[in-house]
């Protein structure tokens, strides 16, 4: 074979060779950019899950704060009752304060009710929900607040 025949045939093969590695850099390239989209893709959903990780410890943190206000409220509450009460029995029938006392004795009982259906919320209660009538509710508290508040409100 002569000299230019085989130096013919030598650029050729590197030709080829260049061609070869040529596509085969593309392709990893290509990998490369293919692998690069997914681990960014798996590191927005990892901040993700990330946030959602922390929002559920700032509402566990909520939950136990409310669960011991609650808590707190409801013994504030039975302080206020059973005071409330034992000054209504130590008052006769005709005592004008008495009248007072029972509107403070239905105002914390109705303000405990507040804290029982609270407490259920934070504790996710087995007691299975049922619709309320709020009409009485609201007459209830109108009739409260009237006795409460001066008539020029």
């Amino acid at each position: 074979m002569s000299p230019l025949v085989l130096v013919s045939v030598l650029l050729a093969v590197a030709a080829v060779a260049a061609a070869v590695a040529g596509i085969a850099w593309y392709r990893i390239r290509a990998r490369e950019k293919d692998y690069q989209r997914k681990i960014e893709k798996l590191r927005r959903r990892y901040v993700a899950l990330e946030n959602q990780v922390l929002q559920a410890r700032r509402m566990e943190a909520v939950g136990i704060l409310a669960g011991s206000l609650v808590h707190n409220l409801n013994n504030l509450l039975a302080v206020i009752l059973g005071h409330a009460r034992m000054g209504a029995q130590a008052l006769s029938q005709d005592h004008p304060v008495r009248e007072e006392l029972g509107k403070v004795m239905k105002a914390g009982s109705l303000a405990g009710e507040l804290v029982a259906e609270v407490s259920d919320l934070f504790r996710r209660a087995d007691r299975a929900r049922k619709p309320t009538d709020l009409e009485p509710v609201v007459r209830d508290t109108l009739k409260l607040l009237r006795d409460i508040l001066p008539s020029t409100v």
